[in-house]
């Protein structure tokens, strides 16, 4: 097999359904675990991983274990960020500056920015945990804004999920996805340059 045709190959519906599916020992573990790793590694498509759980669990159960998925993991790295990693940053100056960095931001975001930066699927969920975390945020104030956020946003993304699946039998609900996808785009792109997320 050559380059091609390996690009060729993962990069079909099939092949990462297949691949899943083959992990169905696993149950709902797999897919949640897979959403939260979103959280932890930045470059992690949540697009592509909501859908693919669409694909291969459904759209009800895509949809809540790809949202308890992100959840859990945004809550592990908020804490993680804000008792764990500030421990060992006491003795930093280049932490104390990024600790510094993140307070000045998060104190420019109101609630209604909160939740519309979070609803962004191509918001960074890792640098919005990685900033509130440092600054201290009230978890009693930022955690309920996420979880809302995060079931409107995943609730959308499994729309377009169950759209690629009906598009396959009904070729012109792709145009509806593929508008959906790009409106999306759109407005995280809008949301970003106006917070500078792109630069953090």
């Amino acid at each position: 097999m050559n380059v091609n045709e390996f690009i060729s190959q993962i990069s079909s519906i099939e092949f990462w359904q297949g691949w899943l599916s083959g992990l169905e020992s696993l149950g709902f573990v797999f897919p949640i675990l897979l959403a939260a790793l979103e959280s932890l590694i930045p470059p992690l498509p949540l697009v592509g991983i909501v859908s693919l759980n669409v694909v291969t669990y459904g759209p009800i159960a895509g949809f809540v274990t790809s949202w308890l998925g992100t959840i859990v993991g945004c809550t592990a790295m908020y804490f993680f960020w804000r008792f764990i990693y500030k421990e060992f940053a006491k003795h930093s100056k280049k932490a104390h500056s990024k600790i510094e960095k993140a307070k000045n931001w998060v104190d420019g975001v109101h609630v209604p920015e909160l939740f519309l930066i979070a609803m962004m699927p191509f918001t960074p969920s890792f640098f919005l945990n990685f900033a509130f975390g440092l600054a201290e945020y009230p978890p009693k104030k930022y955690l309920p804004v996420l979880y809302t956020a995060k079931f409107i946003m995943i609730g959308s993304l499994a729309l377009l999920g169950e759209g690629l699946v009906a598009a396959l039998s009904k070729p012109w609900i792709i145009i509806f996805v593929i508008i959906a996808f790009f409106g999306l785009y759109y407005l995280s792109k809008k949301v970003s340059e106006k917070h500078n997320l792109s630069d953090k």
